[in-house]
């Protein structure tokens, strides 16, 4: 890293703290965002993925901040460069930290979308057996030919 000064890396440090603190309530969510699909209770979820999005726009400017600081010290956009040019600096285990919590947030973001992909397909089929089965119910008309659901215009009401 090249001669700086202390103001400059306490300005990317405190860049990766916040970022990184944001990463952990990202995580928080996710998990809470991964028990609500597990349990197939959907209660609350529209708030969980509201927060999510709003944890994700703040992390996209935190994360733009961080690369401005990091820019300023002379470091490479690339994050594994980046993380060797940090070298044996105290910042280089939160940076590595840093990284890590982005990468554990990703991979639960992903099976969330996962988990939610397949109770969608779940839900799905099960309406297609339900459409099946109204389609082949067996209704009769009123001159005992047994008739379409969705061709009907009456209402079949029980007495």
């Amino acid at each position: 890293m090249a001669a700086t000064s202390l103001e400059q890396i306490k300005v990317l440090q405190d860049r990766i703290e916040r970022e990184a603190e944001a990463y952990s309530r990202l995580i928080a969510v996710l998990t809470q965002e991964q028990q609500v699909l597990v349990a197939a209770r959907p209660e609350g979820l529209q708030d969980i993925v509201a927060e999510k999005n709003r944890l994700l726009d703040q992390l996209t400017a935190l994360s733009r901040d961080r690369q401005h600081a990091m820019n300023a010290l002379g470091l490479p956009r690339d994050p594994d460069r980046a993380e060797k040019s940090l070298g044996r600096h105290p910042l280089a285990a939160a940076y590595r930290k840093l990284r890590d919590l982005a990468r554990q947030s990703s991979m639960l973001n992903a099976l969330n979308g996962r988990l939610a992909n397949q109770k969608l397909q779940f839900v799905s089929a099960r309406l297609d057996v339900l459409r099946g089965a109204a389609q082949r119910a067996g209704l009769y008309d009123m001159h005992g030919r047994a008739g379409d659901v969705s061709s009907t215009s009456r209402i079949i009401a029980a007495a």
